[in-house]
């Protein structure tokens, strides 16, 4: 009987030690795991934070008729830098300059259906409702086939 009972105490011995073992190899692995993870997370919040800023430009732009544009656009400033506040105004300076060009060529080309089409379109952009319809009706004035 004390054989048997040495036997079955060597078998928890052994089960024992290779339940051990193979804690301590789970445990290595997961903790191997963890670090090459975590090496990975400078990486994520660059991509993060680049990504918030590929969207900020966007976002501002969608808001700008809202109260709180001002304070944002100062947030966003401060966080991303001055180059944010030149990429939000950046379509209006655009939207300036070719209704200026347009306005231009409209002085040689007075019955131009595009020219005023398209100066009734980027007034409209620019928020000025009575100007957009003022060359809307002119450009229908040319064209009685405008929608």
């Amino acid at each position: 009987m004390n054989n048997i009972s040495e036997g079955n105490l060597l078998s928890r011995r052994h089960l024992l030690s290779a339940l051990f073992l193979v804690t301590f190899t789970l445990g290595v692995v997961w903790l191997g795991l963890n670090i090459g993870a975590s090496q990975q997370v400078p990486s994520l919040y660059v991509q993060h934070v680049e990504d918030e800023q590929r969207a900020i430009v966007p976002y501002l732009s969608a808001i700008r008729t809202l109260p709180e544009f001002d304070r944002q656009v100062i947030s966003a400033t401060n966080r991303y830098g001055a180059w944010v506040k030149a990429d939000v105004y950046r379509a209006d300076s655009v939207r300036n300059i070719t209704i200026n060009e347009l306005e231009q060529k409209l002085v040689n080309s007075p019955s131009n259906r595009d020219i005023l089409m398209s100066l009734s379109i980027l007034y409209q952009q620019k928020g000025i409702g009575d100007k957009s319809r003022e060359y809307m009706d002119r450009a229908r004035e040319v064209d009685p086939l405008l929608p």
